[in-house]
């Protein structure tokens, strides 16, 4: 098995998506990592220090950046009109979580699920992209398999057994997608591996 981890830089674009899926050899067993789209983890930063603040206006800028971010992407990346409306609801599933703490308090686990929807959001489009394009391919969330202990270390033995059971429920699939930089911690919270720690 392959494992492939690609930065939100190598994302950030239609033409280096395509690119990128060109270069990978899909007649290996492969996971394919992603970090969530460039800039969108410092849009994410912005958006929670926004509304810790009480300034909703501005936490709703960051947001409609954010948004315009995916779906200038979309737009551009997609040919099929169903796939770039499914690949927008995705993008407005994650955006209503992430709103969802403007009229609430912000604690240290609404802060992890606020910084885990970049990498949900790409996950989903680059799944769909592949989908598209008539690529075998299965969508793995990190947060059903990533795993840290109570010293937030990657909990190997959790993470190999889980990992190995999801995997096995695609039978013949050869190409799995999934998320970088989140997971869930030891007490099942969602949680993060730090920036640049995945």
């Amino acid at each position: 098995m392959q494992v492939l981890k690609f930065g939100g830089s190598s994302i950030s674009t239609d033409e280096r998506i395509r690119r990128l899926i060109s270069l990978v050899d899909f007649s290996k067993n492969t996971i394919l990592v992603f970090s969530a789209i460039g800039g969108v983890t410092n849009l994410l930063v912005q958006f929670i220090q926004q509304a810790k603040n009480g300034d909703k206006d501005q936490s709703l800028v960051l947001i409609k950046k954010i948004r315009e971010i995916h779906y200038s992407l979309i737009s551009t990346l997609f040919v099929s009109n169903n796939f770039k409306m499914i690949a927008e609801m995705k993008v407005e599933d994650s955006l209503k979580v992430i709103l969802g703490y403007l009229n609430r308090r912000i604690n240290e686990n609404s802060e992890k699920e606020i910084l885990a929807q970049g990498e949900i959001i790409s996950g989903s489009i680059i799944y769909l992209y592949m989908i598209e394009q008539e690529v075998d391919a299965a969508y793995i969330p990190a947060i059903r398999f990533m795993y840290t202990d109570k010293y937030n270390e990657p909990d190997y033995r959790k993470i190999s057994s889980t990992l190995t059971k999801e995997i096995s429920k695609y039978k013949g699939c050869r190409v799995f997608i999934t998320n970088g930089y989140i997971c869930l911690n030891h007490k099942g919270k969602i949680d993060n591996l730090n920036r640049g720690g995945s």
